[in-house]
């Protein structure tokens, strides 16, 4: 939900009131959401998984390092939010240029694509992408 300073007012609530709710929710969906099953591919020879959480809120994960870590675990990895609702992971070390393509493609499947760059996820944390080359790097 968009939320505008007309229905902040409205609410008698402040930003900071908002976001810390909307993320306790958040946090409440992922962590009564059962475990599904990765879904696991690949891309030109390159693994993939992918997570959906068929409510809308996939994309949040890097809102809550914990449940992403819950999900994908802990190793080294590429993140692409192409969607609200879908989270892909790469190995550290994939072609850049293959992931931002990969990426793309993915983004040009919704008209409301989210417009957020390559991230990586290294020791419980997500940065934006500098082109790690291995894990040890991350």
């Amino acid at each position: 939900m968009y939320v505008t300073e007309i229905l902040l007012d409205r609410w008698g609530v402040t930003v900071s009131e908002v976001a810390a709710r909307a993320l306790g929710n958040l946090k409440g969906l992922a962590a009564a959401r059962g475990m599904h099953a990765l879904l696991c591919d690949s891309v030109d020879g390159v693994p993939t998984r992918a997570f959906q959480s068929r409510e809308g809120w996939a994309s949040a994960l890097v809102l809550m390092p914990d449940e992403f870590a819950r999900r994908f675990g802990e190793d080294p990895v590429l993140v692409l939010l192409p969607m609200r609702d879908v989270v892909f992971t790469m190995p550290i070390d994939t072609d850049r240029d293959l992931a931002t393509w990969f990426l793309e493609e993915l983004r040009s499947m919704d008209p409301n694509a989210l417009e957020v760059p390559l991230l990586a996820w290294a020791a419980g944390q997500f940065r934006l992408d500098a082109g790690l080359a291995t894990p040890t790097d991350a």
